[in-house]
């Protein structure tokens, strides 16, 4: 009882395994192939007979050959029949694999051949071809050429052999060495480059030039010089690439139409160079940007000359002739700049110069101011673009400046000899006298400048009368627009007596030539000695009654007598060399010109003079110079009386 009992509580341990299945890859047509390969060799070794001989040394279990049976898995024996035969079934699918292989690979071994001759029997070849061949290689892309097989090598060949490429092994890691060497060095000098190319970059950037890429490369740097407000010409033209040379320095690359001009200002005389505007010659930014904005400035001159011909400006080429003096002309030129520049004192061509360029950057200021208003409607036409006024400030400075001076000229000679002073007011100072005026203005030195050479263009020229009751004002404007085209002479008298030797003159008169203007104020100073005159009481007692006095105008020509103004002026009027105011009667004549008031005569066919006042007297209040004219006239009337 205790045994069984014993006997029953004991486990019971059983092993259970799933019925093997075959392997459909392990048996195979291609993998029986491949195992018989590598078993038994070649397939021309194997025969019906040897095959015979191996099933039954199977049988029998003398077999050399042992396939490896996996635990489980029915042995490939399994698949022979009971008679050794092999099945039916297995044998037919194994014909049909064989025969499929054979067709494919009879298939593939026709196209390749075919292939192969097509190179040189395309027609015929072609004909063989499968449809994919066709359609997926070209005719002839396939070759073949017979080679002669290679002798048999020698231990002592194959050992050369050995050694030389050992050698060009070693060859090859010295050569890689030295490229690598090589390749460090060049890091090193490209960085040496790199560095020195930012340095100079970053220098340039310090400066206060805007760097930035450039709009069609995209990883190339810029520097923009130019001015925004100049033409778009010019204004992209302000844009040059920053490259790098060689030796790591930044080159400026401008483009091909960059040209390094300047405009040159010369004083000519006669057609002959006397002075030359001279400046230190920059280099690399500031050189294109100086170079680009004389261009435009050039450019701008030459638009605005062809309006104002009728000022006397001449364009010759790309040359431009401004008037200054007589004789004397401004030439303006673009030139390369050079050393060899002409001799003589160079501030007045530097300060037209810097006149012009002023007036340009004024342009530019304008042209912002336009932008930042309201645009003005939309026009089917598009609105043209306004001319510049540089030239017109200057012209009329330098008109003004003439007409002032000439007119200057002749009122402070005539007012000194009658003991007078002639004084001038500007409304707009000249360049002399800029540094005055600029001592009580907190304003920029260039925008006085700017504004003086904008501004109407006014003077005038006071001159008292020796009488000392009436004086003159001759207004001198100039504007080389419309309706002027010039210099207009106001000449403008102060309140006189209704019983004055100037009761029949107009107060005020306006003459648009300086001649005429001069005429007038010889005239108005000969009735004021006139009237001067008569006041005294001797002069009065000893004069008969009768013919009046009768105030002239002449003017004396070099190397001639007195003509009358008319006659001179159609003579010639460069010949004309002074003025000559004063008042006749019966053969006694008061004249005063520039350089003293003198006494002529003809007295009972006798001729004379005598020279009354002049410079050289030191007699500035003119009072000696009428006490001489009287007792001088007075001694005439009494010799034609007797």
């Amino acid at each position: 009882m205790d045994a069984s009992t014993s006997t029953m509580a004991e486990p019971l341990s059983i092993s259970l395994r799933a019925w093997p299945t075959l392997d459909p890859a392990k048996n195979s047509l291609s993998n029986q192939v491949k195992r018989l390969v590598e078993q038994r060799g070649s397939i021309r070794n194997i025969t019906e007979a040897s095959l015979m001989k191996e099933i039954q040394a199977a049988v029998s279990g003398e077999s050399k050959y042992e396939d490896t049976v996996i635990a489980g898995e029915p042995s490939e024996l399994a698949l022979v029949g009971k008679d050794g035969e092999p099945k039916s079934e297995d044998i037919a699918a194994a014909r049909e694999e064989i025969l499929k292989k054979v067709s494919m690979e009879s298939a593939q071994t026709l196209d390749f051949i075919s292939l192969l001759l097509s190179k040189h029997a395309p027609k015929a070849a072609e004909l063989t071809l499968s449809p994919y061949i066709k359609e997926n290689l070209p005719l002839g892309c396939l070759g073949a050429e017979m080679m002669q097989q290679q002798p048999q090598k020698s231990e002592a060949e194959k050992r050369n052999e050995e050694m030389v490429g050992l050698g060009w092994r070693m060859q090859s890691l010295g050569n890689a060495a030295n490229r690598l060497l090589e390749s460090a060095e060049r890091l090193e000098k490209e960085v040496q480059r790199d560095t020195r190319y930012w340095g100079e970059v970053l220098e340039i950037k310090e400066q206060g030039w805007p760097v930035c890429r450039l709009p069609r490369e995209k990883h190339t740097l810029g520097v923009r010089f130019g001015f925004a407000e100049a033409h778009s010409e010019f204004r992209n033209r302000g844009l040059a690439a920053l490259r790098r040379h060689d030796d790591g320095t930044v080159i400026l690359d401008r483009g091909l139409k960059a040209t390094d001009s300047t405009l040159r200002i010369r004083m000519l005389r006669r057609g002959k160079p006397i002075l030359s505007s001279q400046e230190p010659v920059s280099s690399g930014i500031l050189r294109a940007r100086n170079c680009l904005f004389d261009e435009e400035l050039h450019h701008e001159l030459l638009r605005e000359s062809r309006n104002l011909v009728n000022q006397g400006v001449y364009c010759d080429g790309d040359t431009i002739l401004v008037p200054f003096e007589k004789d004397t002309q401004i030439s303006m030129k673009l030139e390369p700049p050079s050393s060899q520049e002409e001799g003589g004192d160079s501030r007045l061509p530097n300060a037209v110069l810097l006149a012009l360029r002023l007036l340009l950057c004024h342009a530019h200021r304008q042209t912002l101011h336009r932008r930042s208003q309201p645009p003005p409607p939309i026009r089917e036409s598009p609105q043209p673009r306004p001319l510049y006024s540089i030239l017109r400030p200057l012209l009329e400075f330098f008109q003004h400046r003439l007409a002032v001076e000439t007119a200057l000229d002749i009122i402070s000679g005539l007012a000194t000899i009658v003991g007078m002073e002639a004084t001038l007011s500007p409304s707009t100072p000249f360049l002399p006298s800029l540094a005055s005026h600029l001592a009580g203005i907190n304003i920029p030195a260039h925008q006085f400048l700017v504004a003086t050479l904008i501004a109407p263009r006014t003077s005038s020229i006071s001159f008292p009368f020796p009488s000392r009751q009436v004086s003159l004002q001759i207004d001198i404007h100039t504007n080389i627009l419309p309706p002027t085209f010039g210099t207009s002479y106001t000449v403008t008298t102060t309140a006189f007596p209704a019983e004055s030797v100037f009761a029949d003159q107009p107060r005020e008169l306006v003459f648009w030539d300086w001649k005429r203007a001069e005429r007038h104020v010889g005239y108005m100073l000969a009735l004021d000695l006139k009237g001067l005159f008569l006041e005294n009481e001797e002069v009065k007692r000893e004069w008969r009654e009768g013919a009046p006095w009768e105030a002239k105008m002449v003017r004396k020509r070099k190397g001639t007598g007195d003509e009358s103004l008319e006659g001179l002026l159609e003579g010639g009027a460069e010949r004309v060399d002074m003025l000559v105011g004063g008042f006749e009667r019966d053969g006694i004549e008061i004249v005063a010109n520039k350089k003293s008031v003198e006494l002529r005569w003809e007295v009972n066919g006798e001729k004379g003079g005598r020279e009354l006042t002049s410079k050289a007297d030191g007699d500035r209040d003119g009072e000696r110079g009428v006490e001489r004219m009287v007792e001088a006239v007075t001694d005439l009337l009494k010799k034609e009386q007797r």
